[in-house]
């Protein structure tokens, strides 16, 4: 099994507009020691007050570095056929990433993902809020700044102590993942198993303005209230839920 560990920093929170700036990922393989990787990268995009006192990182420091483009290629190498870890990864890590790979007409990760802050929740009650409150109530030291390779270590030994703490709940990853989607709409989980399955999705949709439609979609975001779906066309259009009446493989005719 090979185990990524993920984590991001970005020029702010909104992935359909704001980018990545820092990539950092911690690759376990079934032996041999972890593999460790950064990526410092340009973000052609301001990076915002707030997001720059989170990480520290400023335009001086991205200004020379690559574009997501350009790195993409290492970064799926290091990301393909494996499972997915990180904190609130399903919030902000994947679709970050996702919407970069939409930019450059790619198609999402849909890896299985760990988030090792569900896990948490599902072992303690009063599990923390924060990836490095977490590693703290787990008795985890924590050193450094707010960078994407620091937290991913941080994350893979997070992973570990829970693992530790709570052995049967890591025999699988099916389980693993079940739990981390424990608290997502059934809905939202078949349009990730028939994604994962097809690549592509066909919903029937019902709006109050044009009543029922059928659209094929890629999945670029898949939340608890709506999906964002690549609809072949240059464009991306959401989708909530609740409205969503029916799941199904695409009709490859439209594709």
């Amino acid at each position: 099994m090979k185990w990524v560990f993920l984590d991001i920093e970005t020029t702010g929170t909104d992935f359909r507009k704001d980018r990545i700036v820092e990539i950092g990922l911690v690759v376990k393989g079934e032996r041999g020691r972890p593999k460790e990787r950064a990526f410092l990268l340009n973000p052609q995009a301001p990076i915002k007050r707030r997001a720059y006192r989170v990480h520290g990182i400023g335009y001086d420091d991205v200004k020379g570095s690559p574009t997501f483009s350009e790195v993409k290629e290492d970064v799926m190498e290091l990301i393909r056929g494996g499972v997915i870890v990180g904190f609130n990864l399903l919030s902000l890590d994947i679709p970050f990433l996702n919407f970069e790979l939409y930019r450059l007409g790619e198609p999402p990760l849909l890896n299985p993902v760990v988030d090792v802050k569900q896990i948490a929740k599902v072992i303690y009650d009063d599990a923390p809020n924060s990836l490095e409150k977490l590693a703290r109530y787990l008795g985890i030291e924590v050193r450094g700044n707010h960078r994407a390779l620091a937290d991913a270590r941080i994350t893979r030994k997070v992973f570990r102590a829970l693992k530790e703490r709570k052995p049967e709940i890591f025999a699988d990853v099916e389980g693993l993942e079940s739990l981390t989607l424990s608290n997502f709409p059934a809905k939202s989980v078949d349009i990730l198993r028939v994604a994962r399955e097809h690549g592509w999705v066909n919903i029937k949709y019902y709006s109050h303005r044009y009543g029922l439609s059928e659209w094929n979609i890629r999945p670029i975001t898949i939340l608890k209230s709506y999906v964002i779906g690549d609809t072949g066309e240059g464009k991306f259009k959401y989708f909530n839920i609740m409205r969503i009446v029916r799941i199904s493989p695409p009709k490859y005719g439209w594709i």
